[in-house]
């Protein structure tokens, strides 16, 4: 689903117990209101599932603005080969999505041309693979 993509596997559990545990928390909280019983005390825990949830939205937005920011660094250095910052500044930012997996073809594309553009040929090699991996899953 390509909204789990970049997240990593307990960044997902804690979008998913955030989720449930704003929902118990609402369940309770209308219950209490219904019967008339003091929900003061229960008021301060929504803060945690918001927690929960956020900090995993955050990494998804930190997520698609880096693949942004390596499509937009790729391009630079295919139009100007011979900038090194731009170089650099690229393989840092592939450094930093490395672990995070990723679905979506299109993304999966933007990753294997910059690893080639970087010169990093066993990151590069192994996208490929993964690209034609995710397109044989959905031609069955």
């Amino acid at each position: 689903m390509d909204f789990f993509e970049g997240l990593l596997s307990y960044e997902i559990a804690l979008l998913v117990m955030g989720v449930l545990f704003f929902a118990v928390l609402l369940f309770l909280l209308i219950y209490l209101v219904i019967n008339k019983r003091s929900y003061k005390g229960i008021i301060a825990l929504f803060l945690f599932p918001v927690i929960m949830v956020g900090f995993p939205g955050i990494q998804k937005i930190r997520f698609d603005n880096g693949i942004v920011e390596i499509d937009r660094l790729t391009r630079a250095i295919e139009k100007n080969p011979a900038n090194a910052e731009a170089k650099k500044t690229l393989e840092l930012k592939l450094s930093e999505l490395k672990g995070r997996e990723i679905s979506t073809v299109k993304n999966r594309i933007i990753m294997e041309k910059a690893a080639r553009v970087a010169d990093n040929v066993p990151m590069a090699v192994r996208d490929k693979k993964r690209i034609v991996n995710i397109n044989h899953k959905t031609t069955r």
